[in-house]
């Protein structure tokens, strides 16, 4: 076995190659589930504008394990790199604004999101987790690891490309009945056919950033890959707080919150499709600070909302977003939150691109 230095000259082992159901990619030391079985299927098929790589199948207890890879020019990498001028010491997204971080994902290759399903003998597994990471093939490359370096020579895939690699688990069903009593109610005796699903995540592309007063301002969005315009109409936009009380037990003890924020309803014309345009706050709002605890409220997804999600880190939530509307009701967003009322807010519409059609692939199976 390849040991290396811990560094005061002790040799420790090197991390080893074992495929399990919930683990990463490579293991160190003993571990007491049993190593996926390799499988006689592997892909290579062309999508969303790139060439993949299916260079492992593999059978676990719990179920199915597939490794997927995506190949990335390394120009586009270094690209990325040069024109937002990202280096080891700044690759951290407090680094940048939400805007230029927004811009930076939906050019950064390594941002590309799908999903994905099994379809196993023409029964669909839905997948339960991965894992992943990410391989450029030049020095001080962001966002390469040991472990990504790992995979591409485990595979031998061609060092001189970039690679988006990522480890798929397929349960079977619930734990505690055997592989081969899965396969026989499943009807799964014998794995004859092997298929991917996938589906391409939309991308957020910013637009450019606008500022509205009260009922009946406009502003005009313009998609910036297409240059539609939609024409935003303001029914209302008013100063607002959050006034409902989470139990205290649920607060960290002495920890205040900001609560206020601005609410901006609207409407679009013309309509765009469902969940293609939304709004955010340009801005971070506040951070939560030592004090006595404020009243904060849980944002609950109402009928008819097209998104809701909370922006922020394991301080607690920092903003509220929120766009979407009822087929009678404009659209609504809301801004970050501060200590102070907030007075005037800087939107940054955001356009939800479709990255890649949906598409089948079958697996090769190895005679």
């Amino acid at each position: 076995m390849e040991l290396i230095s811990e560094g005061k000259g002790n040799p420790m082992p090197l991390p080893q190659w074992k495929v399990t159901f919930e683990g990463q990619f490579f293991t160190v030391g003993k571990t007491r589930e049993p190593s996926g079985k390799p499988l006689p299927f592997s892909g290579e098929f062309d999508w969303a504008g790139r060439h993949w790589l299916v260079p492992g199948v593999y059978c676990c207890r719990e179920g199915l394990v597939v490794d997927l890879c995506m190949e990335v020019d390394p120009e586009e990498l270094r690209a990325v790199r040069d024109k937002w001028d990202i280096t080891p010491e700044n690759d951290d997204e407090s680094q940048f604004s939400r805007e230029k971080l927004m811009a930076i994902q939906a050019e950064n290759p390594f941002h590309f999101f799908y999903s994905l399903q099994l379809v196993v003998n023409g029964k669909t597994l839905e997948r339960s987790g991965g894992c992943g990471v990410c391989y450029a093939p030049f020095e001080g490359a962001v966002g390469t690891d040991l472990e990504a370096q790992w995979v591409v020579e485990h595979y031998q895939l061609d060092k001189t490309k970039g690679w988006y690699l990522w480890r798929w688990a397929f349960p079977w069903a619930k734990s505690g009945t055997s592989v081969k009593g899965l396969l026989v109610r499943l009807g799964l005796r014998k794995l004859f056919t092997l298929s991917l699903r996938l589906h391409g995540e939309p991308a957020r592309v910013p637009g450019k950033p606008f500022q509205v007063g009260g009922p009946g301002d406009t502003a005009q969005l313009a998609d910036p890959t297409t240059g539609e315009c939609y024409t935003l109409t303001v029914v209302e936009n008013e100063a607002s707080t959050l006034n409902s009380v989470v139990p205290k037990d649920m607060l960290p003890e002495n920890w205040e919150f900001p609560n206020h924020y601005r609410q901006l309803s609207y409407t679009l014309e013309p309509e765009p499709p469902k969940g293609f345009l939304t709004l955010c706050d340009r801005m971070d709002g506040d951070q939560p600070r030592i004090g006595e605890p404020s009243q904060l409220k849980k944002a609950t997804r109402g009928a008819g909302a097209a998104s809701i999600g909370i922006i922020g880190g394991a301080d607690g939530p920092t903003a509220i977003f929120v766009s979407g509307k009822s087929e009678s009701q404009p659209y609504m967003a809301a801004s970050s939150f501060h200590f102070e009322p907030v007075e005037n807010v800087t939107w940054l519409p955001v356009f939800h691109k479709q990255t890649a059609e949906d598409t089948m692939v079958v697996l090769k199976k190895k005679l």
